[in-house]
């Protein structure tokens, strides 16, 4: 399973062009082939204060499967209208629960803080998205998200998705008690 990541504020318009390419290719592979995973990670507040920058993420988001923020992130862009209609949703709030979302399903998860001894947050959103990401490939839960999206039937098997958000919460722990983003 190959991943690929851009940074927004760097290549915007290089997310734009890799969606499009993804979406000519699934229209050209024949009905077996598998779909694309497209995930989004909100990343800031101050980029949804960029009227350029939220023009891309709007269109991003608009052909996205995966959307990852905070909660600050979440309200921002909802208050600027953006459709999460359709997708996956994962809220995170600090210490407060993780919030999964898609359509009319909520589910919450309890972060265990136990073990955590907090420090620096620096780059704990993207501890969090990477170990999400990471459990997702080896639970198979992109395998079965692609082979239904290609099938077109339930796409989400959300017993795995808190499986993911346990690991990616494990990760930003662990982020979180190093001064900066490290491990």
């Amino acid at each position: 399973t190959g991943v690929q990541t851009c940074a927004l504020p760097i290549s915007g318009n290089e997310i734009l062009k890799f969606i499009k390419e993804r979406e000519q290719k699934n229209v050209n592979n024949s009905s077996s082939s598998p779909k694309k995973l497209i995930a989004i990670n909100l990343s800031a507040t101050y980029l949804l204060q960029d009227d350029d920058t939220k023009k891309i993420l709007q269109q991003a988001i608009s052909h996205s499967d995966l959307i990852f923020g905070n909660s600050e992130e979440f309200e921002l862009a909802t208050s600027e209208g953006f459709n999460y209609k359709n997708k996956l949703i994962i809220i995170t709030n600090g210490s407060d629960p993780v919030i999964i979302k898609y359509n009319d399903y909520l589910q919450t998860i309890k972060i265990d803080l136990d073990s955590i001894i907090s420090g620096d947050t620096v780059a704990a959103g993207d501890g969090f998205v990477a170990g999400f990401l990471y459990e997702m490939i080896e639970n198979q839960l992109l395998d079965n998200f692609l082979a239904a999206k290609s099938n077109e039937k339930n796409l989400w098997d959300f017993e795995k998705v808190s499986s993911c958000v346990k690991y990616g919460n494990l990760v930003a722990g662990r982020v979180i008690q190093n001064a900066g983003a490290s491990i």
